[in-house]
Protein backbone atom coordinates (compact mmCIF):
# COMPACT_ATOMS: atom_id res chain seq x y z
CA UNK A 1 0.00 0.00 0.00
CA UNK A 2 1.28 3.43 -0.86
CA UNK A 3 2.55 5.47 2.09
CA UNK A 4 0.42 8.47 1.06
CA UNK A 5 -2.86 6.50 0.96
CA UNK A 6 -4.31 8.56 3.82
CA UNK A 7 -3.77 11.78 1.88
CA UNK A 8 -5.95 10.77 -1.04
CA UNK A 9 -9.18 12.62 -1.80
CA UNK A 10 -12.43 11.41 -3.32
CA UNK A 11 -13.79 13.87 -5.86
CA UNK A 12 -16.54 13.89 -8.45
CA UNK A 13 -15.19 12.96 -11.86
CA UNK A 14 -15.28 15.49 -14.64
CA UNK A 15 -17.04 14.42 -17.86
CA UNK A 16 -13.62 13.93 -19.45
CA UNK A 17 -12.41 11.76 -16.58
CA UNK A 18 -15.61 9.71 -16.62
CA UNK A 19 -15.21 9.12 -20.35
CA UNK A 20 -11.58 8.07 -19.90
CA UNK A 21 -12.25 5.61 -17.08
CA UNK A 22 -15.17 4.09 -18.98
CA UNK A 23 -12.93 3.55 -21.98
CA UNK A 24 -10.22 1.89 -19.90
CA UNK A 25 -12.59 -0.28 -17.84
CA UNK A 26 -14.25 -1.77 -20.93
CA UNK A 27 -10.96 -2.72 -22.59
CA UNK A 28 -10.31 -5.98 -20.77
CA UNK A 29 -6.71 -7.05 -20.47
CA UNK A 30 -5.30 -4.16 -22.51
CA UNK A 31 -2.05 -3.49 -20.73
CA UNK A 32 -0.90 -1.04 -23.43
CA UNK A 33 -3.69 1.43 -22.80
CA UNK A 34 -2.32 4.73 -21.48
CA UNK A 35 -2.85 4.89 -17.71
CA UNK A 36 -5.35 7.52 -16.58
CA UNK A 37 -4.70 9.87 -13.70
CA UNK A 38 -7.57 8.27 -11.76
CA UNK A 39 -6.31 5.79 -9.16
CA UNK A 40 -9.70 4.17 -8.65
CA UNK A 41 -13.27 5.01 -9.62
CA UNK A 42 -16.88 3.97 -9.14
CA UNK A 43 -20.38 5.20 -9.86
CA UNK A 44 -23.10 6.16 -7.38
CA UNK A 45 -26.76 6.38 -8.29
CA UNK A 46 -29.70 7.66 -6.24
CA UNK A 47 -32.39 5.02 -5.83
CA UNK A 48 -35.84 5.10 -4.23
CA UNK A 49 -36.34 2.48 -1.54
CA UNK A 50 -38.65 1.42 1.26
CA UNK A 51 -37.41 0.52 4.71
CA UNK A 52 -39.19 -0.96 7.69
CA UNK A 53 -37.43 -1.09 11.04
CA UNK A 54 -39.57 -1.63 14.11
CA UNK A 55 -36.51 -1.14 16.31
CA UNK A 56 -36.03 2.44 15.10
CA UNK A 57 -38.43 5.23 15.96
CA UNK A 58 -39.04 7.69 13.13
CA UNK A 59 -39.81 11.20 14.36
CA UNK A 60 -39.76 13.04 11.04
CA UNK A 61 -43.30 12.81 9.70
CA UNK A 62 -42.13 13.76 6.20
CA UNK A 63 -40.18 10.49 6.04
CA UNK A 64 -43.26 8.32 6.42
CA UNK A 65 -44.51 6.40 3.44
CA UNK A 66 -47.57 7.89 1.80
CA UNK A 67 -50.76 6.21 2.98
CA UNK A 68 -49.08 4.11 5.67
CA UNK A 69 -49.60 5.04 9.28
CA UNK A 70 -47.68 3.84 12.32
CA UNK A 71 -50.15 1.09 13.06
CA UNK A 72 -50.01 -2.36 11.47
CA UNK A 73 -47.17 -1.72 9.00
CA UNK A 74 -44.91 -0.29 11.69
CA UNK A 75 -42.32 2.41 10.93
CA UNK A 76 -42.37 2.14 7.14
CA UNK A 77 -40.88 4.99 5.16
CA UNK A 78 -39.72 5.83 1.68
CA UNK A 79 -36.06 6.83 1.48
CA UNK A 80 -33.31 7.65 -0.97
CA UNK A 81 -30.50 5.12 -0.92
CA UNK A 82 -27.45 4.80 -3.15
CA UNK A 83 -26.29 2.00 -5.41
CA UNK A 84 -22.59 1.69 -6.11
CA UNK A 85 -21.54 0.44 -9.52
CA UNK A 86 -18.56 -0.12 -11.79
CA UNK A 87 -15.88 -0.17 -9.10
CA UNK A 88 -12.66 -0.12 -11.12
CA UNK A 89 -8.93 0.34 -10.58
CA UNK A 90 -6.68 0.54 -13.67
CA UNK A 91 -4.35 -2.49 -13.87
CA UNK A 92 -1.18 -0.46 -13.22
CA UNK A 93 -2.60 0.93 -9.94
CA UNK A 94 -3.97 -2.29 -8.47
CA UNK A 95 -2.90 -3.95 -5.19
CA UNK A 96 -2.17 -0.59 -3.57
CA UNK A 97 -5.37 -0.30 -1.51
CA UNK A 98 -6.85 2.46 -3.67
CA UNK A 99 -10.27 0.84 -4.15
CA UNK A 100 -10.60 0.10 -0.43
CA UNK A 101 -9.63 3.66 0.46
CA UNK A 102 -12.05 5.07 -2.12
CA UNK A 103 -14.99 3.03 -0.78
CA UNK A 104 -14.24 4.05 2.81
CA UNK A 105 -14.19 7.70 1.78
CA UNK A 106 -17.40 7.18 -0.17
CA UNK A 107 -19.11 5.65 2.88
CA UNK A 108 -18.17 8.72 4.91
CA UNK A 109 -19.66 11.02 2.27
CA UNK A 110 -22.85 8.95 2.02
CA UNK A 111 -23.37 9.16 5.78
CA UNK A 112 -22.08 12.63 6.70
CA UNK A 113 -22.99 14.67 3.63
CA UNK A 114 -25.89 12.81 1.99
CA UNK A 115 -27.49 11.36 5.15
CA UNK A 116 -27.78 7.99 3.40
CA UNK A 117 -29.26 5.22 5.51
CA UNK A 118 -28.50 2.41 3.03
CA UNK A 119 -26.24 1.61 0.10
CA UNK A 120 -25.93 -1.51 -1.99
CA UNK A 121 -23.86 -3.00 -4.79
CA UNK A 122 -23.33 -6.17 -6.82
CA UNK A 123 -19.98 -7.94 -6.98
CA UNK A 124 -18.37 -10.47 -9.31
CA UNK A 125 -15.25 -10.88 -7.13
CA UNK A 126 -16.70 -12.94 -4.29
CA UNK A 127 -17.85 -11.91 -0.82
CA UNK A 128 -14.73 -11.05 1.15
CA UNK A 129 -13.58 -7.70 -0.27
CA UNK A 130 -16.86 -5.86 0.35
CA UNK A 131 -17.66 -7.65 3.61
CA UNK A 132 -14.58 -6.25 5.29
CA UNK A 133 -15.63 -2.77 4.19
CA UNK A 134 -19.06 -2.96 5.87
CA UNK A 135 -21.37 -4.41 3.21
CA UNK A 136 -23.15 -7.68 4.00
CA UNK A 137 -23.81 -10.26 1.30
CA UNK A 138 -27.49 -11.15 0.85
CA UNK A 139 -29.46 -13.94 -0.85
CA UNK A 140 -28.16 -14.87 -4.29
CA UNK A 141 -30.21 -17.83 -5.48
CA UNK A 142 -31.83 -18.19 -8.87
CA UNK A 143 -34.06 -20.65 -10.69
CA UNK A 144 -32.88 -21.68 -14.13
CA UNK A 145 -35.26 -23.17 -16.66
CA UNK A 146 -33.59 -24.88 -19.59
CA UNK A 147 -35.02 -24.09 -23.02
CA UNK A 148 -34.85 -26.79 -25.67
CA UNK A 149 -34.84 -24.95 -28.96
CA UNK A 150 -35.62 -28.19 -30.79
CA UNK A 151 -38.94 -28.62 -28.94
CA UNK A 152 -42.00 -26.62 -29.96
CA UNK A 153 -43.77 -24.62 -27.26
CA UNK A 154 -47.42 -24.24 -28.10
CA UNK A 155 -48.68 -20.76 -28.91
CA UNK A 156 -51.71 -21.56 -26.77
CA UNK A 157 -49.84 -21.42 -23.45
CA UNK A 158 -52.78 -19.65 -21.76
CA UNK A 159 -55.11 -22.60 -22.08
CA UNK A 160 -56.36 -22.65 -18.48
CA UNK A 161 -60.06 -22.95 -17.74
CA UNK A 162 -60.08 -21.16 -14.42
CA UNK A 163 -57.82 -19.80 -11.74
CA UNK A 164 -58.08 -19.14 -8.03
CA UNK A 165 -60.63 -16.70 -6.58
CA UNK A 166 -63.21 -17.37 -9.32
CA UNK A 167 -61.10 -15.60 -11.93
CA UNK A 168 -60.56 -16.87 -15.45
CA UNK A 169 -57.71 -15.87 -17.69
CA UNK A 170 -58.90 -13.40 -20.30
CA UNK A 171 -56.00 -12.45 -22.51
CA UNK A 172 -52.28 -11.86 -22.77
CA UNK A 173 -51.06 -8.33 -23.39
CA UNK A 174 -47.59 -7.74 -24.72
CA UNK A 175 -45.58 -4.94 -23.14
CA UNK A 176 -43.92 -3.27 -26.10
CA UNK A 177 -44.02 0.51 -25.58
CA UNK A 178 -42.69 2.99 -23.06
CA UNK A 179 -46.27 3.90 -22.20
CA UNK A 180 -46.97 0.28 -21.30
CA UNK A 181 -43.83 0.15 -19.18
CA UNK A 182 -44.73 3.24 -17.18
CA UNK A 183 -48.23 1.94 -16.50
CA UNK A 184 -46.98 -1.46 -15.37
CA UNK A 185 -44.38 0.02 -13.02
CA UNK A 186 -46.87 2.47 -11.50
CA UNK A 187 -49.34 -0.34 -10.83
CA UNK A 188 -46.59 -2.57 -9.48
CA UNK A 189 -45.37 0.11 -7.07
CA UNK A 190 -48.87 0.65 -5.70
CA UNK A 191 -49.07 -3.05 -4.89
CA UNK A 192 -45.53 -3.05 -3.46
CA UNK A 193 -46.43 -0.23 -1.04
CA UNK A 194 -49.39 -2.23 0.26
CA UNK A 195 -47.52 -5.52 0.50
CA UNK A 196 -44.44 -4.05 2.17
CA UNK A 197 -46.46 -2.42 4.96
CA UNK A 198 -48.02 -5.80 5.75
CA UNK A 199 -44.77 -7.77 6.01
CA UNK A 200 -44.16 -9.79 9.14
CA UNK A 201 -40.42 -9.06 9.13
CA UNK A 202 -39.37 -6.65 11.92
CA UNK A 203 -36.80 -5.04 9.61
CA UNK A 204 -36.85 -5.05 5.82
CA UNK A 205 -35.43 -3.13 2.86
CA UNK A 206 -36.67 -2.89 -0.73
CA UNK A 207 -35.44 -1.03 -3.82
CA UNK A 208 -38.40 0.37 -5.74
CA UNK A 209 -38.60 -0.32 -9.48
CA UNK A 210 -38.42 2.76 -11.69
CA UNK A 211 -38.67 3.17 -15.45
CA UNK A 212 -34.97 4.05 -16.05
CA UNK A 213 -33.89 0.76 -14.41
CA UNK A 214 -35.69 -1.25 -17.05
CA UNK A 215 -34.86 1.04 -19.95
CA UNK A 216 -31.16 0.67 -19.17
CA UNK A 217 -31.44 -3.11 -19.48
CA UNK A 218 -33.57 -2.83 -22.61
CA UNK A 219 -31.04 -0.57 -24.32
CA UNK A 220 -28.25 -3.01 -23.49
CA UNK A 221 -30.21 -5.88 -25.04
CA UNK A 222 -30.90 -3.78 -28.16
CA UNK A 223 -27.18 -3.15 -28.62
CA UNK A 224 -26.39 -6.87 -28.51
CA UNK A 225 -29.39 -7.56 -30.75
CA UNK A 226 -27.97 -5.26 -33.44
CA UNK A 227 -24.70 -7.18 -33.33
CA UNK A 228 -26.65 -10.40 -33.91
CA UNK A 229 -28.76 -8.70 -36.57
CA UNK A 230 -32.07 -9.35 -34.79
CA UNK A 231 -34.78 -6.99 -33.54
CA UNK A 232 -36.38 -7.05 -30.10
CA UNK A 233 -40.01 -5.91 -29.93
CA UNK A 234 -41.29 -7.53 -26.73
CA UNK A 235 -39.95 -6.80 -23.25
CA UNK A 236 -42.38 -8.89 -21.22
CA UNK A 237 -45.97 -10.04 -20.85
CA UNK A 238 -48.80 -9.38 -18.44
CA UNK A 239 -51.70 -11.71 -17.71
CA UNK A 240 -55.14 -10.21 -17.20
CA UNK A 241 -58.05 -12.08 -15.60
CA UNK A 242 -61.79 -11.49 -15.47
CA UNK A 243 -64.01 -12.23 -12.47
CA UNK A 244 -66.56 -14.91 -13.24
CA UNK A 245 -69.24 -13.11 -11.23
CA UNK A 246 -68.97 -9.43 -12.16
CA UNK A 247 -66.55 -9.28 -15.14
CA UNK A 248 -64.13 -7.00 -13.27
CA UNK A 249 -60.58 -7.09 -14.64
CA UNK A 250 -57.61 -8.07 -12.48
CA UNK A 251 -53.85 -8.02 -12.97
CA UNK A 252 -52.87 -11.64 -12.33
CA UNK A 253 -49.18 -11.25 -12.97
CA UNK A 254 -46.46 -10.03 -15.29
CA UNK A 255 -42.82 -10.43 -16.16
CA UNK A 256 -40.36 -7.94 -17.61
CA UNK A 257 -37.31 -9.57 -19.17
CA UNK A 258 -33.82 -8.88 -20.46
CA UNK A 259 -32.39 -10.62 -23.53
CA UNK A 260 -28.87 -11.55 -22.45
CA UNK A 261 -27.29 -12.52 -25.76
CA UNK A 262 -23.82 -12.65 -24.24
CA UNK A 263 -24.72 -15.49 -21.86
CA UNK A 264 -27.56 -16.90 -23.99
CA UNK A 265 -30.19 -16.33 -21.28
CA UNK A 266 -33.52 -14.61 -20.92
CA UNK A 267 -33.24 -13.07 -17.46
CA UNK A 268 -36.41 -11.95 -15.70
CA UNK A 269 -35.97 -8.37 -14.47
CA UNK A 270 -39.23 -8.20 -12.49
CA UNK A 271 -41.61 -11.03 -11.69
CA UNK A 272 -45.12 -10.74 -10.23
CA UNK A 273 -47.48 -13.67 -9.83
CA UNK A 274 -50.57 -14.50 -7.79
CA UNK A 275 -50.14 -18.26 -7.63
CA UNK A 276 -48.35 -21.28 -9.06
CA UNK A 277 -50.66 -21.51 -12.09
CA UNK A 278 -49.88 -17.95 -13.12
CA UNK A 279 -46.19 -18.59 -12.45
CA UNK A 280 -46.23 -21.56 -14.80
CA UNK A 281 -47.93 -19.55 -17.54
CA UNK A 282 -45.47 -16.68 -17.21
CA UNK A 283 -42.48 -19.02 -17.35
CA UNK A 284 -43.93 -20.68 -20.47
CA UNK A 285 -44.23 -17.26 -22.13
CA UNK A 286 -40.62 -16.55 -21.19
CA UNK A 287 -39.49 -19.89 -22.64
CA UNK A 288 -41.28 -19.09 -25.87
CA UNK A 289 -39.56 -15.70 -26.04
CA UNK A 290 -36.21 -17.38 -25.38
CA UNK A 291 -36.85 -19.79 -28.24
CA UNK A 292 -37.47 -16.89 -30.62
CA UNK A 293 -33.83 -15.83 -30.17
CA UNK A 294 -32.25 -19.26 -29.56
CA UNK A 295 -31.53 -18.46 -25.91
CA UNK A 296 -30.94 -21.57 -23.82
CA UNK A 297 -32.22 -20.60 -20.35
CA UNK A 298 -34.82 -18.55 -18.52
CA UNK A 299 -33.50 -17.21 -15.21
CA UNK A 300 -35.39 -15.79 -12.19
CA UNK A 301 -33.45 -14.19 -9.32
CA UNK A 302 -34.37 -14.95 -5.69
CA UNK A 303 -37.87 -16.24 -6.37
CA UNK A 304 -40.63 -16.56 -3.80
CA UNK A 305 -40.66 -20.35 -3.62
CA UNK A 306 -44.35 -20.43 -2.67
CA UNK A 307 -45.06 -19.39 -6.26
CA UNK A 308 -42.97 -22.15 -7.79
CA UNK A 309 -43.75 -25.85 -7.53
CA UNK A 310 -41.28 -28.65 -6.88
CA UNK A 311 -38.08 -26.75 -7.66
CA UNK A 312 -35.34 -28.16 -5.45
CA UNK A 313 -31.89 -26.77 -4.81
CA UNK A 314 -29.24 -28.62 -6.76
CA UNK A 315 -31.72 -30.73 -8.72
CA UNK A 316 -34.19 -30.43 -11.57
CA UNK A 317 -37.86 -31.27 -11.64
CA UNK A 318 -40.08 -32.31 -14.50
CA UNK A 319 -40.43 -28.65 -15.54
CA UNK A 320 -36.64 -28.34 -15.83
CA UNK A 321 -36.38 -25.75 -13.06
CA UNK A 322 -33.13 -25.81 -11.07
CA UNK A 323 -32.58 -23.74 -7.90
CA UNK A 324 -28.92 -22.80 -7.43
CA UNK A 325 -26.70 -20.22 -5.75
CA UNK A 326 -25.19 -17.69 -8.12
CA UNK A 327 -21.44 -17.28 -8.23
CA UNK A 328 -21.56 -13.81 -9.77
CA UNK A 329 -23.54 -10.59 -9.21
CA UNK A 330 -23.51 -11.17 -5.45
CA UNK A 331 -25.70 -8.53 -3.75
CA UNK A 332 -24.32 -6.52 -0.84
CA UNK A 333 -26.28 -4.20 1.43
CA UNK A 334 -25.00 -1.73 4.03
CA UNK A 335 -27.08 -0.02 6.69
CA UNK A 336 -25.32 3.18 7.71
CA UNK A 337 -27.21 3.84 10.93
CA UNK A 338 -26.52 0.46 12.53
CA UNK A 339 -23.40 -1.48 13.38
CA UNK A 340 -22.91 -4.48 11.05
CA UNK A 341 -23.46 -6.87 13.96
CA UNK A 342 -26.91 -5.29 14.57
CA UNK A 343 -27.81 -5.17 10.90
CA UNK A 344 -27.88 -8.85 9.96
CA UNK A 345 -31.58 -9.19 10.81
CA UNK A 346 -32.60 -6.96 7.88
CA UNK A 347 -34.40 -8.76 5.06
CA UNK A 348 -33.82 -7.50 1.50
CA UNK A 349 -37.17 -7.92 -0.27
CA UNK A 350 -37.61 -8.19 -4.07
CA UNK A 351 -33.93 -8.73 -4.68
CA UNK A 352 -34.53 -9.17 -8.39
CA UNK A 353 -32.48 -8.36 -11.48
CA UNK A 354 -34.10 -4.93 -11.96
CA UNK A 355 -32.13 -3.69 -8.94
CA UNK A 356 -28.92 -3.87 -10.99
CA UNK A 357 -28.51 -0.49 -12.65
CA UNK A 358 -25.09 0.90 -13.55
CA UNK A 359 -25.76 4.18 -15.30
CA UNK A 360 -28.54 6.80 -15.03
Amino acid sequence: MSSDINDLLLVKATPEQAFTINQISYIEGDQHQEAPTILSACGTIKRKALVKDTTTITTNNSDKLRGVDEGGGGNVKEIICYSISSVFTPPNFRNNGYASSMLKLLSDILVKELNAEFSFLFSDIGPHFYQRLGWIVDDHKEIRFDVDNNTHISDNVDNVENLDNNIKLEETKKIISQNDLGRIIQQDCQLIYQEFSQLDFPAAFLVLPTKPNFEWHFERSKIYAKIKNVEITTFGVELIGKSIDNNNHHLLGFILWFHDFRDQKLTILRFRSNNQKITKLLIEHAKREAQRFNLTQVVVWNPDMKLFSNEKEGGKNKNDGELIERKDSLPFLACHYKEPSHFSHFKWILLEKYTVFCRP
